[in-house]
């Protein structure tokens, strides 16, 4: 999308296109056509809507991540946005599959529990309102942010048009040292969280022994303790900016995990404790549990906006603007992070002995202790990758003022340096850093 020229701009008909395809392929998925009814014939279709899904689902997300970073062009500006997407994401998530999915279109009807999910039309009409639904929102946004829509046809920061231009500017991006680091940062924290979350259903089921309505609250509380996370992103950047930040939302996720293996992997609080009917196990578990979910997300909805700032830091030492680029390899990082994580976990399964039903209390603890370990030391893994991250507030203020041709204020104290030619800040001695040392 970086090197198209179009007069309805570089990134709206990709969205567009590839947004209607997704939707499509997603209604394909529930509503299997009826020549396809022997196993091997419905293993291959599936296979084939599945791949054209994602790759759809790619056309679409690699433009309207790259529109983002353009909207917002200041610092806290582009946390907001983050915080506001993430926390629209996962309102999205509870009222879809949480709410719509299971409490109307999945819903027993009065036959025996589990009923619900082996009507074929069940899913068919979930499928179409779903997609439906999906296809207004599309158009909605396509035509709310069609302003964004730049003719691109005579703009000089259009770069490369051919492959091996694209490759190259891919390339360059992904050896340029600020958002490989973010790039690692954020692959770092979606391994974590995938582990922890691919793994949590079996807890919920073998380990705590959670009923249906346990499961709905313990679940559904970490979906809002996640937009909530979100949320608190943007003021928390505003306050003490954007490296401090993810310390301190991933310090709460790790504080979480490790409560929960000291007071349920040492049987300290066994699963199903109650006190006068009330589930005091499950409310121990929750309340610690979503703290994970909360940090988490809030972290990543952080490094998110951290990828925008790296964005405009390449587009200043180049002069061609790059947004598609960088999307681009952030989405392969995150369908590589999900893929080994995902990898990763089903060793673990088949290592602890994990099975469909039956599994010794034993077994179910050793998962516990798998995804809540493993989940914070992946976690500690990342705040110590991101110690030598330079980017913050100063430095952004420093690259767009070196870039508008004006003295950037002092890094370590912000005094205004107009017109001192002394090499060092009258306010606190710092050397003062030129332009050159910023780019």
């Amino acid at each position: 999308t970086d090197n198209t020229r179009s007069r309805f701009g570089r990134r709206h008909p990709y969205m567009l296109i590839g947004g209607v395809l997704m939707l499509l392929c997603f209604y394909a998925v529930w509503n299997v056509p009826s020549v396809f009814k022997t196993p091997q014939l419905l293993f291959w279709y599936l296979v084939g809507m599945n791949v054209a899904l994602r790759t759809a689902s790619t056309i679409f997300g690699v433009p309207f991540v790259a529109l983002g970073f353009e909207i917002c062009t200041d610092y806290n500006q582009r946390t907001t946005l983050q915080s506001v997407r993430g926390a629209i994401n996962m309102a999205f998530n509870l009222l879809g599959p949480a709410i719509l999915g299971w409490s109307v279109f999945l819903r027993d009807r009065g036959g025996p529990t589990g009923s619900g999910v082996t009507v074929a039309a069940n899913f068919e009409s979930m499928g179409l309102v779903f997609a439906a639904i999906a296809l207004v929102l599309l158009l909605f946004m396509v035509f709310t942010t069609r302003k964004y829509a730049l003719d691109s046809r005579g703009n000089p920061e259009v770069g490369r048009r051919r492959a091996g231009g694209v490759l190259l500017n891919l390339k360059e991006v992904l050896f340029d040292p600020y958002p490989r680091t973010v790039f690692i940062l954020i692959g770092i924290l979606y391994i974590a969280v995938v582990i922890v979350t691919t793994l949590q259903m079996y807890i919920y089921v073998d380990f705590m022994k959670f009923n249906e309505w346990e499961k709905t609250l313990v679940h559904g509380g970490t979906m809002v303790a996640a937009a909530l996370g979100a949320l608190l992103v943007a003021p928390m950047v505003r306050r003490i900016d954007k490296k401090p930040s993810v310390y301190v939302f991933l310090l709460i996720a790790c504080i979480g995990n490790i409560i929960l293996v000291i007071l349920f992997g040492s049987g300290w609080i066994q699963p199903g404790l109650s006190w006068k009917a009330v589930p005091v196990a499950t409310l121990v578990f929750m309340l610690f549990h979503v703290c994970y979910h909360l940090g988490g997300t809030a972290a990543n909805t952080v490094a998110s906006s951290m990828m925008a700032d790296v964005s405009e830091i390449g587009h200043y030492r180049t002069g061609i603007l790059k947004d598609g680029a960088y999307s681009a390899m952030l989405s392969f990082v995150l369908k590589f992070a999900i893929a080994i994580s995902q990898l990763g976990c089903g060793f673990a399964l088949d290592i602890i002995g994990i099975k469909e039903a039956g599994n010794s209390p034993e077994v179910a603890r050793q998962l516990m202790l798998v995804a809540f370990i493993g989940g914070t030391a992946v976690t500690v893994l990342a705040m110590i990758f991101i110690a030598r991250y330079p980017v913050n507030r100063r430095y952004m203020a420093e690259i767009r003022a070196a870039a508008a041709g004006r003295v950037p204020p002092c890094r370590n104290c912000g005094y205004d340096l107009m017109g001192n030619v002394s090499g060092v800040c009258p306010e606190c001695g710092t050397p003062i850093v030129s332009e050159d040392a910023t780019t």
